[in-house]
């Protein structure tokens, strides 16, 4: 009999050691995944191009902000440059673009932050198919970061623990390992870099090289996600409630796939219209092969200039339509 109990007794006791050295093997590389992670940003490790991008549009909404502020994403951020604007309309704005990851409720979210601003045009543009794109309702807490603790958990350990912050990482390891062996003169002869983050220039991440391929098809109609109605209508809600005119363009897009989707955008205006929001005659302006940047959707970098006078001449009359009070110094 006692016998039997020491050998149950055994039993458990190794049960126990064999399940805590399997947690333990999970945990530990676990943990040091994380640690590797945070060491190398606190000791220099570059910041994600998002990350950039978060931390520049969310230090603007700390000032009282422009009479026009621009929402939407990467195609906003990529077509309209602010010094470029107030040359043409004489009209001080800022541009928020984010990215099109945060898509419709990022838009939202950073509408709301408007309350209190002096801001009386807010002008919508985002990527031609947003529409037909799935919602990201947790982009509220992705930009500005969640309120409940395990909430802000969760999301540390989203933005924090994934194979790009890895990539980033490994690839600042070896940066400083070659550095380390004296090889930066050669590497920069041979034009290789490491650096993961890109720049903010002109008031958006740097793009890469342009695409070459042509953006033929058109944009289908029946894509078009009920859900991000409901959200351009909450979006014409708070439009209305902090007393500001909205005013929705489509991003530009490259041809011929911008020319062949004029079905989808003819349906599309009224879909918007519906929700509350008027849409810019003229949108989205179409992007010839040669002035096309990093994306179908992305003005190349010395377009910029000529895009911004392009959407300006479409906005100009829906601007010239409010009050002079509404709109000081606005150019005829």
């Amino acid at each position: 009999m006692r016998h039997a109990i020491v050998q149950t007794l055994l039993r458990q006791i190794n049960a126990r050691i064999l399940f805590f050295t399997l947690v333990a093997s999970c945990l530990i590389p676990a943990f040091s995944l994380v640690a590797l992670l945070q060491i190398t940003s606190w000791v220099g490790r570059e910041k994600l191009p998002f990350e950039n991008l978060l931390e520049h549009q969310r230090a603007k909404l700390g000032s009282d902000l422009a009479p026009i502020v621009f929402l939407g994403d990467s195609s906003l951020g990529n077509a309209i440059n602010i010094e470029a604007w107030e040359r043409e309309t004489g009209q001080a704005a800022v541009n928020l673009a984010l990215t099109g990851y945060y898509g419709y409720d990022g838009t939202l979210a950073m509408l709301r932050r408007l309350v209190g601003k002096p801001v009386q045009v807010v002008v919508i543009m985002q990527t031609a198919d947003m529409l037909a794109r799935s919602r990201n309702p947790q982009a509220p807490e992705e930009i500005f970061g969640a309120q409940a603790t395990f909430r802000r958990i969760g999301q540390w350990w989203e933005t924090t623990v994934n194979l790009v912050q890895i990539e980033s990482t490994l690839k600042f390891i070896a940066k400083q390992l070659l550095i380390g062996l004296g090889l930066r003169p050669w590497l920069k002869a041979k034009g290789i870099e490491f650096s993961v983050a890109s720049a903010i220039v002109n008031d958006y991440i740097r793009q890469g090289s342009p695409v070459m391929e042509p953006f033929e098809g058109k944009l289908d109609i029946n894509a078009i996600n009920k859900e991000q109605l409901g959200v351009l209508a909450q979006i014409s809600q708070v439009c209305s409630q902090i007393g500001v005119r909205c005013i929705y363009a489509h991003g530009p897009l490259a041809s011929p796939r911008c020319e062949n989707s004029a079905n989808y955008f003819d349906a599309a205006r009224k879909m918007i219209v519906d929700a509350g929001l008027v849409v810019a005659s003229g949108t989205p302006v179409c992007i010839s092969p040669d002035e096309l940047g990093d994306s179908v959707d992305h003005v190349a970098p010395q377009q910029k200039d000529i895009y911004t006078i392009r959407y300006a001449d479409l906005l100009r009359p829906m601007l010239n339509e409010m009050s002079p009070n509404v709109r000081p110094g606005l150019s005829p």
